[in-house]
């Protein structure tokens, strides 16, 4: 059987999925407001209009203004978590910016169409997925944008195949502190 856009099975040697978002079955038990009420139900049922002004409230959607202005907006936001203040002192936050400004490149209808599918039925149980394929999943204990709750019930879905890596960690931070491992992990497997 061959995997997603026609890669054949015996190619794909293992998968990691960093911070990913399970199916919307799995809730958002442990996320901060925005993101718990987010997902699944305002991006799944908010118009396009209201998208828009909730992300012309943040720095990341104001692709009206230059980056630094933006990069001025993200750093004014009060940071709760330690790991995540480090996070900001990195050229972590500019390449975020960079990464919005592309999203949002052509309107902000295509963002807005991406979150109604991450809301979505995915089409396919995790079960499903090749019982022979090893997937590392990694998730911060700390993380309030997808919760670890998430890394938890897909392990529990995907079963001996899974891999699961709880870190002490923010959805940010474990980008910056984990990399080396998380890439280790995957040259690995294959």
């Amino acid at each position: 059987m061959a995997c997603a856009k026609g890669l054949p099975a015996e190619k794909l040697k293992c998968a990691s999925i960093v911070v990913g978002m399970g199916p919307p079955d799995i809730g958002m038990s442990g996320a901060g407001f925005v993101h718990r009420m987010g997902f699944p139900y305002g991006l799944r049922w908010t118009p396009l209009s209201l998208a828009r002004w909730f992300w012309r409230l943040e720095g990341s959607g104001r692709i009206d203004l230059t980056d630094e202005q933006r990069l001025e907006m993200i750093l004014k936001r009060p940071v709760p978590n330690e790991k995540d203040r480090i996070f900001m002192q990195t050229d972590w936050p500019r390449l975020s910016l960079r990464v919005t400004r592309e999203a949002f490149a052509q309107g902000y209808e295509g963002m807005w169409i991406e979150g109604k599918v991450i809301c979505s039925d995915f089409g396919f149980r995790v079960e499903d997925i090749r019982p022979d394929l090893p997937v590392q999943l990694w998730y911060g204990k700390h993380d309030t944008f997808v919760p670890p709750n998430h890394g938890i019930q897909i392990a529990k879905r995907l079963g001996k195949s899974a891999e699961l890596h709880l870190e002490d960690e923010t959805h940010a931070s474990i980008v910056i502190n984990r990399s080396r491992d998380i890439w280790a992990d995957l040259v690995k497997k294959t």
